[in-house]
């Protein structure tokens, strides 16, 4: 077997923001979006229309209504493009975000409900992981945590190009390639 180690490279920071009493429907592209503080102001009656399993389920359980579960970014505006073209969105999202649903043509109001912030060292039992002798192999689950880790990969003075790199979609494995991870 192998040896698994979490190597969170940030921290999730929840952002308190005015929520919009205007909006159709609800856009939710991660279950961090959905914090204490934000989930009571929104309204319940509201669709909701998610990104990944894991924000599809964190929105069930905070009592909203999910309409639709796409893969990625590009199955979402395709659904809304072509079932939805003229409706208001509130964009509940991160301070960094992969895709631009405005500029995709999508109706947003956005609110950033939560800020990822890098951290500035990686864990002792990763590095020591890293430093042995062995096969390491990182899991990617995005492009900016990808930029991230081979950052910080850097600051250690660990060539990234020695760690096999495994990524959760296309445009993560480029990002992750483009990182200089294997």
């Amino acid at each position: 077997g192998f040896d698994a180690i979490a190597c969170p490279v940030s921290r999730i920071e929840p952002c308190d923001v005015e929520i919009p009493s205007v909006y159709e429907g609800i856009i939710v592209t991660s279950p961090h979006a959905l914090h204490g503080g934000i989930v009571q102001r929104l309204a319940k009656d509201k669709p909701v229309f998610c990104v990944g399993k894991r924000a599809a389920d964190a929105a069930e359980e905070a009592g909203l209504r999910v309409m639709f579960c796409a893969a990625d970014s590009n199955g979402l505006v395709q659904h809304l493009c072509s079932q939805v073209p003229k409706a208001h969105f509130l964009y509940l999202s991160g301070a960094d975000i992969h895709a631009d649903l405005a500029q995709a043509g999508i109706s947003v109001t956005r609110a950033v409900t939560y800020n990822a912030v890098a951290l500035t060292s990686l864990p002792d039992a990763v590095l020591a992981a890293l430093r042995a002798d062995a096969p390491c192999t990182a899991l990617m689950t995005s492009a900016r945590s990808s930029r991230i880790f081979a950052g910080l990969l850097k600051q250690h003075g660990i060539d990234g190009s020695s760690i096999r790199g495994v990524a959760m979609s296309p445009s993560v494995a480029a990002a992750t390639e483009a990182a200089g991870i294997a």
